[in-house]
């Protein structure tokens, strides 16, 4: 009897799986196939978006669906499929007109097509980004729906900004929605 068929290893797709360029080590990649082929089964979670994850992987292939977008969306490699496991739908449709704009805040959504708009670059988003591979559209808030959106990402370049009050004042009762996410 193969106990590996039974056996769902779901993996963080961070720098423990990674090597310094952001990419798995050919050793890990070995590894990893090794255990798909003896039966066991094999997907990743990551806050990444699907197509950073895919150009990740590469070859490797997954048996269960890959929990992307900081868990937000669970993404079938095998056929394309998506199913977003939480949107912004219900809320105002100036959500995200109503984000603080502020020198040294950035702000990027993680969209339910599986793409990254950024609507304030800043300089920790921009780092953000890079670091973990994702391509990123320029987008005007108010062009966004609600129900198209998984996540909002606020980075603040510096500690000292007051990202707190600043969402607060800004979105009122929508605040405490926002910094859980």
């Amino acid at each position: 009897m193969n106990h590996l068929s039974s056996t769902l290893v779901l993996c963080d797709l961070d720098h423990l799986l990674l090597g310094a360029d952001g990419n798995l080590t050919q050793v890990v990649r070995d590894v990893l196939q090794l255990f798909v082929r003896r039966g066991g089964r094999f997907t990743v979670f990551s806050q990444r978006t699907p197509r950073a994850v895919r150009s990740i992987l590469g070859s490797v292939r997954l048996s269960a669906p890959a929990l992307v977008c900081g868990g937000a969306m669970a993404y079938h490699f095998s056929d394309g499929t998506r199913q977003p496991l939480c949107t912004f739908a219900g809320q105002d449709a100036d959500l995200f007109t109503r984000l603080p704009v502020a020198a040294g805040v950035g702000v990027a959504l993680q969209m339910t097509d599986g793409t990254t708009r950024v609507l304030r670059m800043s300089h920790a988003l921009e780092q953000h980004l890079q670091q973990e591979w994702t391509p990123y559209l320029l987008a005007n808030a108010a062009d966004i729906r609600p129900d198209e959106v998984l996540r909002a990402l606020v980075y603040q370049d510096n500690r000292s900004i007051p990202l707190t009050s600043l969402l607060e004042k800004a979105l009122g009762d929508n605040a405490a929605m926002m910094r859980s996410e």
